[in-house]
């Protein structure tokens, strides 16, 4: 990476990976995310939910 006179960065081009996403329908990326949600429910129900307490907050200046 080297910056020339105008300032402007030299970078060189980017990666396969990041420039051409994976082809993936709309139904593959739904079956993925069917498998997945079990497990991060999982995660999410294991940290207790904090109790609301019925009283809202604001700034006081």
């Amino acid at each position: 990476m080297k910056i020339d006179n105008k300032n402007d960065l030299n970078l060189p081009d980017a990666p396969d990976f990041i420039s051409k996403p994976p082809k993936i329908t709309q139904e593959e990326l739904i079956k993925q995310c069917e498998q997945m949600l079990p497990h991060w429910n999982k995660i999410r129900l294991q940290n207790p939910q904090p109790q609301f307490n019925g009283k809202s907050f604001r700034f006081v200046e």
